[in-house]
Formats: structure tokens, sequence, C-alpha cells
């Protein structure tokens, strides 16, 4: 079972990670010579008919440095000594439950609990050089699924229909795997951190107004976080295709399981062709103009057709995107072998299954080898 598994999201373990493992180091009973009965901790609560006043205290050998807080109807009394950390920093609960938590958190337990997510902290402040992709996430099969319009009647072979959609929403739950958001993606590929077992990334381009209508009702439904890329000009645009309104783009944008990328101005077929000018328009103003009307930062971007050089990524650098999209007609390639940040690898959606039968989220990270 990876980490990850354990919470619903990677950025929450690694903060409660680094709060609780700051504080069991700082603050739990560590001094070995309390167990030697040199400074003996005693957690009592004292009713009060009265004021219903509760008090801890810890008591020690010696009568130094004692700290007492009053208020109207409760009074908080902490003893400590210096000569040993003390968990008095517990407030408002039963004496027996501080009883238990002092023995639970003896120092072998702590050595432990740090030695087992050491290389995990490790792994997150240790990324490798943007925009490259570590070495262990190359090892890890992350498939990033591509869909366009979502339609009742197909107008094109690769236009999906809502029955369709759910139903690999269905496959994707049976599979056991779980979509995971873009941040995780980056953090994965950055640091080389494992993801779930059989993990996948859901991807719309385009903003069709099936993306609001079928789409995110769906992801609420199943609760799977996902990726729209969004171009300037289509927004509010029904002539041809229907396309989502500012008003849907800025709710679904509020979701937390929802993810918006910028898909340039006008979306131009081949960005290669355009001028310096062009592109700082079409990269990096539309980011601008998504970010002022959303409120919100992007830092995504998706290439038209999947088509882009050095170029082209120099501007998507230079325009501030930490990840930026691409995609290969021609072969089904999983994030891992991209060449960098900037030329993440996708997979269409008629590749699910096939892609879901060899997702693997990397191994474990292990207390007992170098990080």
């Amino acid at each position: 079972m990876t980490l990850i598994s354990k919470v619903k999201f990677w950025e929450h373990r690694l903060f409660y990670i680094f709060c609780w493992g700051f504080c069991i180091w700082r603050f739990c009973l560590v001094n070995v010579s309390a167990e030697a009965n040199q400074n003996t901790k005693v957690f009592s609560t004292i009713s009060n008919t009265n004021q219903n006043t509760k008090v801890f205290s810890t008591i020690s050998n010696t009568n130094q440095n004692t700290k007492v807080f009053n208020t109207n109807q409760n009074t908080k009394v902490f003893n400590t000594n210096q000569s040993s950390t003390v968990l008095g920093r517990i407030i408002m609960v039963p004496s027996n439950a501080a009883v238990q938590i002092s023995n639970w958190l003896q120092p072998k337990l702590v050595k432990s609990v740090i030695e087992q997510y050491a290389p995990y902290i490790y792994a997150y402040f240790h990324p490798a050089v943007w925009p490259s992709i570590h070495a262990r996430a190359r090892l890890a099969k992350v498939p990033i699924i591509m869909y366009h319009d979502i339609l009742p009647q197909k107008l094109v072979s690769w236009d999906v229909t809502p029955a369709e959609l759910e139903q690999h929403f269905q496959e994707i739950k049976a599979s056991g795997a779980t979509p995971i958001s873009i941040y995780l993606l980056v953090m994965h590929l950055r640091t080389g951190i494992p993801l779930p077992k059989k993990p996948v990334v859901l991807t719309f381009d385009d903003g069709y107004a099936g993306h609001y209508e079928y789409v995110y009702p769906l992801l609420k439904k199943y609760n799977f976080p996902a990726m729209f890329g969004i171009y300037i000009k289509g927004v509010g645009n029904n002539v041809g295709r229907r396309h989502v309104s500012w008003e849907q783009v800025k709710e679904m944008a509020s979701n937390p399981l929802v993810t918006i990328s910028c898909h340039t101005l006008t979306h131009p077929l081949d960005l290669r062709r355009l001028s310096d000018e062009q592109l700082q328009i079409e990269i990096m103003q539309s980011k601008s103009i998504l970010e002022s009307y959303l409120h919100i930062p992007i830092r995504y971007f998706t290439y038209p057709v999947g088509k882009f050089d050095e170029r082209v990524a120099n501007w998507v650098k230079k325009s501030g995107y930490e990840l930026a999209f691409t995609m290969d007609d021609t072969s089904d390639k999983f994030a891992g072998v991209s060449n960098n940040l900037l030329a993440v690898e996708r997979i269409g959606q008629s590749g699910l299954k096939n892609a879901l039968a060899q997702a693997w989220g990397g191994a474990e990270l292990q207390s007992n080898k170098k990080p």
C-alpha cells in the first residue's frame, strides 16, 4: 500500500507529516531521564463544582519554570522542567486520554515514525531540477487520458457520448484505479514520490459545453478530479460546436476537483508557424486573461493539437507555466517517458482500457535505502 492511499491527497499527507513530525520531535517525551523516573509526569483533571474548572498539571521533582494561564471559566496549569520536554500542551482532554497519549508517544515509536516518513520528506524537498523529470518517476506508468467533446450524438470518431463517459468512469472505478489531480502529478514527476497503485489523470480539451453539462456532474458524482483546457476565444462561442460560458468556467474552477489549464487565446492549429509576437499573445497574454477572469493562478498549459517546438516551449517557460501537455496521435505514452515537464505526454480516450491495465504509481520509498 502506498503512502498516498492512506489519505485523499498527497498535499494533505505532506502537510501533516511536516507538522506532526515537528511537534512530536519537539514536544514529546524524548528525554531518557524521564524513563528513569527523574521527572514524573502526572496528568490530572481537577473538577470544580462552582466553576467547572479543568486543570492539567505536570508535576516534576522541581518546581521551576511553572506556567499558569487563567481564564474566566477554565484554568489551565502547565508545569514544565528544563531537563525534559513535557507533553503538557494537551488542553481540555480527560486525564486518562492524556496518559494514553503520553504512553503512546514513546521515543522508539517517534523514531519509527520519523524513519518511515523521512524518505518522503527528503524526496519532497529534493526535487529534480525543473523542468526535468525525476528518475524514479520515469519508472512509473501514469496514464494521462485526453478527451475532447462530449455529445449525445457524435460528430467525429473521437467524440464521446455521456453514456460512454460514465462507462469509462465505471471502468476506472472497477479497475481499482485512482484519478489524481494535476498538482499530485507534478509533485510525482518532480520528486519521484509514488502515487496510488493505479493512478490515472483525466483531461478535457477545448472547453466544450458538454464539459459543463455532462463531465462536471459526473466528476462530482464519482469524486474524480480532472483538468479542463480553456482557450479564451472559445468561451461563450456557440458558432459550430457549443462552448462553456465564463460563468460556467468560474463555477467549475471554484470546485477543488477541477483544474483549469490555458489552451491559448484562439486555438491555432500549429503554434510553430506563429511569430514571437503572436506566441506572446497566444501563450502569455491568454494566461493573464484567464487569471483576471477566474482570479486564480493558471499554472498549466495545453498545446493545441499537441504541436510545439523548442521556441514554443521557451515561450511557455517564459510565461511562468509549471507544466505543459502535448499529445501524439501515433503512439500512447505514459507521463514518465516525456522529455520534460514542458512536453508531458497524454493518451487518447480510446486507449483507456489498455492504459488502466498497465498503470502503476511507482515503488514505495524505503527507509533503509538512500532516498
